[in-house]
């Protein structure tokens, strides 16, 4: 996918990839989480928890907009 972008591209966010070695952010609201999932840096919904992976819910997701942007771009929250 990066390389069909073209450079100048600091996040790209696709769905489909869980047994990549690409850091994740697992959502599911109902299911739980599957056993072959790995490299997951947080979490999103009812159904998803992990042990000592940041949890967001739908009301905090900025919250997760925030991590994401200090921990892969360098960026601090302003």
């Amino acid at each position: 996918i990066v390389e069909s972008i073209g450079e100048g591209i600091d996040i790209v966010i696709a769905e489909g990839f869980k047994t990549s070695t690409y850091h994740k952010v697992l959502v599911s609201e109902s299911l739980p989480v599957p056993e072959n999932v790995d490299s997951v840096v947080a979490t999103v919904g009812r159904a998803a928890h992990l042990p000592g992976v940041p949890e967001f819910d739908l009301d905090t997701i900025h919250l997760l907009a925030e991590m994401i942007r200090e921990r892969f771009l360098g960026q601090a929250s302003s």
